[in-house]
């Protein structure tokens, strides 16, 4: 993060291309309405839930699309570059005569003081969350920002406070869902090491990161991934050591969805990895065997080579498994992704000695850069994951796509916070022009 104190003026103030008509605040990430105005994007998209008309102009919207307005955002990152002097202009005739139509809380912006104050503008990493799908939710197509301070997700209505090393953090932001597939607290997303992370509070339906393409999860003890509709989990009798009696095994248990053919089957996988598909040549085949001898797929979410296993020798007597999307090196990817389930916040203090052991050894390849758990994640969030430029995550049935920014946040410094406030009153308006004639 970034700090630039801006000394100004004793009539200067934010210049009106700068602030969103909303919040009388700087724009930080603008969008352009169908009044071709700009206001800032999480504002205008509650101010769409439940109004038709322009905030600005009182008139009728003829759509309610927001198109980001990258020009704007670039003209206010290089003024502050430049030294912010230019986000400010002085106060005209114009603003002291004329009536204005922002609420009164907002005139204090535009009040005068008898000295000149100082300005803080700081910037700092912004992360936006795009929900994709499904169709009946109501976050559909809308965008949350999440700040440096963090946010936490899920149906509950009060801050959520979390101990860490005997002390209580609480939740800045809340990001509500009223789906009841998703927990009460289902989510948390931090900043921390310049990344926001991304972790599960042990919710019930789990928290899901789509794996990316050309990526590899390893897979160990508790481990937990779904295709489509299924959901299978690393049983802790897996063995990842060699010697002459006895091979490295990777056991699956397949847990979900409740009525599945394959549900509660296991699956044994050795050195030679496996494929994982509807179709039944697949090592984990997601068909089911009609009485004709036919065989039809039980998961329509899944394709037909959909996912792999593979494996890699990390020292002479451990084997590494790990998790790909599609069927081959070079092959197609499945439609719908393969993701991987956060581990719940609880999952590490429940591990035994020789489970944390096996877990640290693994954990070394983390940090190659294919792996989607690189870099590893602070003591206070272990199991949370570093999201990335184009990452998917998954709460309940809501798929979220991140992106990334930075915005320019207007805040007065110490200078500013000693100054005494003047009372401020609007000076009255010029007097009419007499009509001289006869």
């Amino acid at each position: 993060m970034e700090y630039r104190v801006v000394e100004l003026g004793n009539e200067q103030v934010l210049r009106d291309e700068f602030r969103c008509p909303i919040t009388q605040q700087l724009l930080r990430v603008p969008v352009i309405a169908a009044d071709g105005h700009s206001y800032e994007l999480s504002s205008m998209e509650r101010w769409l839930e439940n109004h038709s008309i322009s905030p600005k102009t009182g008139e009728f919207l003829e759509h309610k699309r927001l198109v980001p307005n990258h020009n704007l955002k670039r003209l206010i990152e290089d003024l502050v570059q430049e030294g912010g002097h230019g986000l400010y202009s002085k106060i005209s005739a114009r603003h002291l005569h004329t009536p204005r139509r922002t609420p009164p809380a907002s005139r204090c912006a535009d009040r005068l003081v008898s000295n000149p104050r100082s300005t803080l503008l700081k910037t700092e990493p912004l992360l936006l969350l795009q929900c994709l799908d499904p169709n009946e939710s109501t976050w559909n197509g809308k965008c949350f920002e999440v700040s440096t301070k963090g946010v936490v997700g899920g149906r509950l209505k009060t801050l959520y406070r979390r101990e860490i090393d005997d002390a209580t953090t609480t939740a800045e932001c809340i990001m509500p869902f009223s789906e009841s597939t998703i927990s009460r607290r289902h989510f948390e997303i931090s900043f921390a090491q310049d990344s926001f992370w991304l972790m599960d509070l042990d919710s019930a339906s789990g928290t899901f990161l789509r794996l990316r393409p050309g990526a590899k999860a390893p897979l160990l003890p508790g481990s937990m991934f779904m295709l489509g509709k299924h959901q299978l989990i690393v049983m802790k009798d897996s063995s990842f050591y060699i010697d002459d009696e006895n091979d490295a095994q990777l056991l699956l248990e397949c847990f979900a969805p409740d009525g599945s053919p394959l549900q509660n089957q296991v699956f044994v996988i050795g050195q030679d990895g496996a494929t994982l598909g509807r179709r039944s040549s697949n090592t984990i085949s997601f068909s089911h065997q009609l009485e004709d001898q036919e065989s039809v797929g039980i998961d329509t979410a899944i394709s037909s080579e959909h996912a792999r296993i593979e494996t890699e020798k990390f020292s002479d007597n451990l084997i590494s498994f790990f998790l790909r999307d599609g069927a081959t090196a070079h092959g197609r990817l499945s439609t719908n992704g393969t993701w991987i389930r956060l581990p719940p916040l609880s999952s590490f203090s429940n591990r035994n000695d020789d489970e944390l052991l096996l877990f640290s050894k693994l954990s070394l390849l983390d940090r190659q850069p294919d792996i989607i758990t690189n870099p590893p994640p602070p003591p206070h969030i272990r199991g949370a994951i570093a999201l990335q430029t184009d990452d998917e995550f998954l709460v309940g049935t809501i798929r979220f796509h991140v992106a990334f920014t930075h915005s320019v946040i207007e805040l007065d410094d110490d200078v500013s916070s000693q100054l005494q406030p003047i009372p401020f009153s609007l000076p009255p308006p010029p007097p009419e022009e007499k009509n001289n004639q006869c």
